[in-house]
């Protein structure tokens, strides 16, 4: 792209909404004539750089679901990147850069800096892939990597447990990483002739695609994202070929016929209750998340949501962690998973057990409802939203802080460019009232619309002391 594109793309002027508020930039999506091919473009806009960044999500059922295919996928990426190394160890003193990595979704590649070079830059990694051969060496260390990597989550602390177990029994399909790490440890599973097969697989087909950022006209990136393809030489699939993991509501969550390897989990008085132990006998610290689900919300919901877990926030440290002194790491907030959303409490303490922590939590909640939300001024919740409102506006300060949530929109496939500002929108508009509802709607103990999950996660001092085997 010439200087004449940076000028005529930064000659137009923002959008604005009715009363004068200023919406994001919006990509626009490019007619393709090959199969197998999105491409989406987003000019400089307003920051008149000559830098562009070129991002590609080769869409592929084959990069996750199974502890084969994660394994496998996170082995061809390193030597993908190994190989890329080498290759283009000159990309950052020519002001560029690039990186591949593995998404649920598929392999995810990115180039960026100035636009003269990236384009070119962004090419070389599909013709990297079609051509990576592999070399046992570099498999061997990087295996030896991987599974360092996975052995060492054993010794995350108690409340990173807690909230992992919860993740995985929540979201379908994904891998445990005490299944990935059997399979890595398997010396016939994980072999280097699996892995070429794998690649092969890898390869084979998918859906390209691809976000073209920056100083680059629409032709540029029509035809980028054609070359792409047409470079690594995949058969065209469709967009949905690789869906995304779906986020369960507790009591189905609770039925799944995948078991953690570290946890027992059972439906009781309708929540999912999970339970682990921490891997280390010298951890002094347990732990517990209790999540109240909502699921998948519109943005006026979410921003209830949001507005009553920033009231509840400081509420809850003041009376968990000033007043009762439970542990260090006292935390409440919005919990996303996925798409889905809901309100969690997590505490890390080494002076109560997990279910002592949760009778805590339950109590604080009620205390909340009664005192909290009940004393809560106008001028207080109208602080509260214009700052969370002001915030989700505040405009980037640079083309990769624009594009992330761009690149996360398309990957996601849901291209809703506006959600933060619509969002703002809403959080200026909540009344306590809704608060108030949203609480006994869904949060009370006696909520009729309740969907409760709590994760614990015991020392191994708590666990002998409540009779809980500290073999899950």
């Amino acid at each position: 792209a010439s200087a004449a594109s940076v000028a005529a793309a930064a000659a137009a002027p923002p959008a604005e909404e009715g009363g004068g508020r200023r919406r994001r930039r919006e990509p626009t999506e490019l007619a393709s004539g090959a199969a197998g091919v999105r491409a989406w473009h987003l000019g400089v806009g307003s920051f008149a750089r000559p830098k562009a960044s070129a991002l590609v999500l080769l869409r592929t059922p084959a990069a996750a679901g199974t502890a084969r295919r994660v394994v496998l996928s996170s082995l061809a990426a390193e030597l993908l990147d190994d190989t890329l190394g080498t290759a283009l160890a000159a990309a950052p003193d020519a002001g560029a850069g690039w990186s591949v990595g593995v998404h649920p979704g598929g392999l995810v590649f990115q180039a960026s800096g100035y636009s003269q070079r990236v384009q070119g830059l962004a090419l070389e990694l599909p013709k990297a892939l079609a051509s990576l051969e592999l070399d046992e060496e570099r498999f061997s260390l990087h295996r030896e990597l991987l599974l360092k990597a996975l052995r060492n989550r054993r010794e995350e602390r108690p409340l990173w447990q807690a909230q992992y177990e919860l993740s995985f029994a929540m979201s379908r399909p994904t891998v445990h990483y005490e299944h990935a790490l059997a399979f890595a440890a398997d010396d016939g599973a994980c072999s280097l002739a699996a892995l070429r097969s794998h690649l092969d697989e890898l390869r084979a087909a998918g859906f390209v695609e691809a976000l073209v950022h920056g100083n680059a006209l629409e032709g540029e990136a029509r035809t980028f994202s054609e070359e792409w393809a047409g470079a690594l030489g995949a058969a065209p699939l469709e967009a949905d070929a690789a869906p995304l993991p779906q986020t369960l509501p507790p009591a189905a969550a609770s039925e799944r016929p995948e078991a953690s390897p570290r946890a027992r989990r059972w439906l009781e008085g309708g929540a999912m209750r999970l339970r682990s132990v921490a891997s280390n006998p010298g951890e002094k610290n347990s732990a517990i998340e209790l999540h109240l689900h909502l699921g998948e919300l519109e943005p006026r919901e979410e921003a209830r949501l949001r507005l009553l877990a920033s009231v509840a926030s400081k509420d809850a440290f003041h009376c968990l962690r000033t007043v009762r002194q439970l542990g260090y790491v006292v935390q409440c907030g919005v919990r996303s998973m996925g798409a889905a959303r809901g309100l969690s409490v997590l505490i890390q303490s080494a002076v109560a057990s997990p279910t002592e922590l949760e009778r805590h939590i339950e109590e604080w909640l009620a205390e909340f409802r009664a005192t909290g939300l009940e004393a809560l001024t106008d001028d207080r919740l109208a602080d509260t939203a214009f700052a969370l409102s002001s915030n989700l506006l505040e405009p980037p300060r640079s083309l990769a802080q624009e594009a992330a949530p761009i690149w996360g929109e398309i990957i996601e496939q849901t291209h809703r460019w506006q959600r933060e500002v619509e969002l703002a929108t809403e959080l200026r508009a909540v009344n306590k009232a809704e608060l108030i509802a949203l609480f006994d709607e869904h949060f009370a103990a006696a909520a009729p619309s309740r969907q409760k999950a709590v994760s614990l996660c015991y020392s191994h001092s708590d666990a002998e002391a409540e009779g809980v085997p500290c073999e899950q």
